[in-house]
């Protein structure tokens, strides 16, 4: 490992994963960082020193806090340095609208495309939820999941937007996982259900009523929060690091 020429920064040469850019091991790790709270809301980006830390040059950096912005995990503009996101009530309406409105249709119209080999892809990411206790590694496993019901709709633009609209909504997921674990798994079981059966109706009726129950727990535990009122999550929730030191913006009117 090289010594790291300025003081006060941890130089960590990370193993790329198998196949992956430098930009694409830097989205990932940086990613993983402010999902997990460990990069709070507000921290700046500093590529230099980001770039000095994940053992690379400053370009791949650049271009994964380019991808965060997309994910609207940061806030980016060309002339200031990059920080994290605050959370929003309004981002995160904006957000369970888009998909409550398209991803139960999304599902359905996939059904009749599903093939075995589809439905072992989203029963093994289902395995995995059950099995993981890395919520990183549970919130990946999750867009696994979600994302393999619908990724045979044959609607490339709903695909797109819900693929973003996913990644966008993940660090709000926070907020319901913790306390809902077991809910939450036992909707992923009746709507796997529905998809093996190639119940397009149920299924479509599932997702819609997986997500309305999301929506309403997370706006409800963020506008709790918003109040200050710290036992509307549970105080070991790691996301909630994301949102101490005024991390939490409320809707504008």
């Amino acid at each position: 490992m090289m010594q790291n020429p300025r003081a006060g920064h941890r130089m960590i040469k990370f193993a790329r994963e198998k196949g992956a850019t430098a930009a694409e091991t830097a989205l990932g790790r940086l990613r993983e960082r402010i999902l997990s709270g460990e990069m709070a809301a507000g921290t700046k980006l500093n590529q230099s020193d980001l770039a000095l830390e994940l053992g690379m040059s400053r370009i791949p950096v650049r271009d994964a806090i380019r991808a965060l912005a997309d994910e609207g995990l940061v806030t980016h503009d060309p002339h200031r340095t990059a920080v994290v996101a605050s959370l929003s009530m309004e981002d995160v309406v904006e957000l369970y609208e888009m998909r409550i409105a398209v991803e139960p249709l999304a599902c359905s119209l996939a059904v009749p495309h599903l093939t075995e080999e589809d439905l072992g892809g989203v029963r093994r990411a289902l395995d995995n939820l059950d099995g993981t206790e890395d919520p990183a590694r549970w919130l990946e496993t999750h867009d696994r999941f979600h994302g393999g019901l619908y990724r045979r709709s044959g609607r490339p633009r709903m695909i797109s937007l819900l693929d973003r609209a996913r990644a966008q909504t993940r660090r709000y997921t926070w907020i319901r996982l913790d306390r809902d674990a077991d809910e939450i798994a036992a909707e992923h079981r009746l709507i796997l259900a529905a998809a093996e059966r190639g119940d397009s109706r149920s299924l479509r009726m599932l997702v819609e009523a997986h997500l309305t129950a999301g929506y309403e727990t997370v706006t409800r535990r963020l506008a709790a929060l918003m109040a200050n009122d710290r036992t509307a999550v549970p105080a070991g929730f790691a996301g909630l690091n994301a949102l101490r030191g005024g991390g939490v913006r409320p809707a504008t009117k």
